[in-house]
């Protein structure tokens, strides 16, 4: 993974848009976090962010 990421021009982060996943991630020990500040780190300065799993039925808006 280290290696792909020194090479790639652009980074693509998927992230699990249901609510306690999207949550987990995000907070200050998460994947999310992690993941973003490896690839800045080694040198990937363009991000692609895709939400994954946004047709979940389980979300209360109201």
């Amino acid at each position: 993974m280290i290696t792909a990421i020194c090479q790639a021009d652009c980074v693509v982060l998927i992230i699990d848009s249901t609510t306690d996943s999207f949550e987990a991630g995000i907070f200050k020990d998460g994947q999310i976090r992690d993941r973003t500040l490896l690839a800045f780190t080694l040198g990937g300065k363009q991000m692609i962010c895709c939400c994954n799993k946004v047709s979940f039925t389980d979300i209360f808006l109201c």
